[in-house]
């Protein structure tokens, strides 16, 4: 008898807000990545891996004190980030693989910059925010012909990013949050042959602009 079981789930939740916001400039960049693979053959083998991740990062500026020393333009950016991977291999001989990847970086959008950027001027003038992220998971597994062999992945990410600034004219906030599952398995009985491959994408892209205040000729 020959059997073969193959199973996959790939959870995305992406949400995001925004209004309008304005200090002359704040950067950030990140680049977060974890890879796992395993490959087993040729006899009774156990093999497992365990990884994970994570960064939290956050900028705050103020300037142009006002007369309570309170900061009549400020901005404030941050970001959050968790990832955990782990994949195990059983088998009794038959050829097992597994192959997982998961990342996130700072995408750029044009001379924006990468990651997040701020620019804020005084009253409404030069006033911008820009958010962007590019996360990508994905998963293989697959088993030989061969003996019986069992084969699980696990990929989970949190990650979240806000930014909020202001001046005496305008003020305004923007929120990225991502959250991402994968989780496979093989289970094959003897002589059986089985692959799963699973893919996970998420893009976020967050501008904010403000117009310079119009005065009267």
């Amino acid at each position: 008898m020959k059997k073969a079981l193959a199973f996959a789930v790939v959870a995305v939740l992406v949400a995001g807000s925004s209004a309008i916001a304005q200090i002359n400039l704040q950067g950030q960049d990140w680049n977060l990545g974890l890879t796992n693979i395993i490959n087993a053959s040729g006899g009774p083998t156990q093999a497992g891996t365990i990884q994970g991740v994570g960064t939290l990062s956050m900028q705050s500026m103020g300037i142009n004190p006002d007369e309570n020393d309170e900061p009549t333009a400020s901005a404030s950016q941050g970001i959050g980030a968790a990832l955990f991977q782990a994949g195990h291999v059983d088998t009794d001989g038959a050829t097992a693989g597994l192959v997982q990847g998961l990342s996130i970086k700072g995408a750029s959008l044009g001379q924006m910059g990468p990651g997040q950027v701020q620019s804020v001027g005084d009253l409404a003038g030069p006033v911008q925010e820009f958010q962007a992220v590019d996360v990508n998971g994905s998963q293989n597994l697959s088993k030989g012909r061969g003996s019986e062999a069992a084969i699980d992945g696990l990929n989970l990410v949190a990650f979240g990013m806000g930014q909020e600034e202001g001046n005496n004219c305008a003020e305004g906030c923007q929120l990225s949050l991502i959250l991402g599952g994968q989780a496979s398995c093989i289970e094959g009985q003897a002589q059986s042959v089985a692959t799963v491959a699973t893919t996970m994408t998420a893009e976020v892209v967050q501008i904010q602009m403000a117009n310079q205040v119009q005065t009267a000729p």
